[in-house]
């Protein structure tokens, strides 16, 4: 019987440390995924910074109007992105 409840401890340890690695190993996978968000952000506003007037923040071409549209699509699946990697 002892070594019955030796055995269950050991599995049990055994499931317990393969928990916490499983837990690490989506934690960085997490991690890389809220880098890739945070590289995406900073290009998308460094686009809108390029397309926009310093002085009143308006389009300054009409290709610029439409990386404003172009970049609110990205913000909305960034969001998306970032909804999914909380959950």
């Amino acid at each position: 019987m002892r070594l019955v409840g030796y055995l269950v401890d050991l599995i049990t340890m055994a499931v317990v440390m393969l928990q916490a690695i499983q837990e690490r190993h989506e934690n960085s996978l997490l991690k890389t995924e809220m880098d890739k968000l945070r590289e995406e952000n900073k290009t998308m506003r460094e686009n809108i910074n390029k397309a926009s007037c310093p002085n009143c923040g308006t389009a300054t071409t009409s290709r610029g109007t439409a990386l404003t549209t172009e970049e609110q699509q990205l913000r909305i699946e960034n969001a998306k992105l970032k909804a999914e990697v909380r959950n």
